[in-house]
């Protein structure tokens, strides 16, 4: 997983670059391209690690390889497809949607090219074709 400040750091140069024209709507960059990791601590809480979020912090930023098997609810295609199409119907979220889809982009690059690891299941739909569970049957 790319550090958290990568993140923050893409959500503002797009909050900043949207802002002369969209105005306070740029801020929502920082809910499409940082705090959609919220859902590493939903896992975390899930799997009963409990509900300090330091610790869970910490725990996927050295070991998320272990948990690749997880469904990851803000990481998937599906959420990639609406994040391109919203802002046609509501031009107020393009800040938020393009935020997202670089935080998507930054994670696949991070885990294809730098860590190596198996990427996070990237589909509610396989995910729930296959039982709810990432592995194959």
């Amino acid at each position: 997983m790319p550090h958290p400040i990568f993140h923050f750091i893409v959500s503002a140069v797009i909050a900043a670059f949207l802002w002369p024209s969209i105005g306070w709507f740029a801020l929502l960059a920082f809910a499409g391209g940082f705090l959609i990791d919220l859902d590493h601590f939903f896992v975390y809480i899930a799997r009963g690690k409990g509900l300090d979020f330091i610790k869970a912090y910490y725990f996927f930023l050295n070991r998320e390889e272990e948990w690749v098997d997880e469904l990851f609810v803000f990481h998937n295609i599906e959420l990639v497809f609406l994040a391109t199409i919203i802002p046609l119907y509501f031009p107020f979220l393009l800040a938020c949607s393009a935020a997202y889809i670089a935080h998507q982009i930054m994670d696949l690059i991070n885990e294809r090219f730098i860590e190596r690891i198996t990427p996070k299941q990237i589909s509610i739909t396989l995910f729930l074709l296959k039982g709810g569970s990432a592995k194959k049957q």
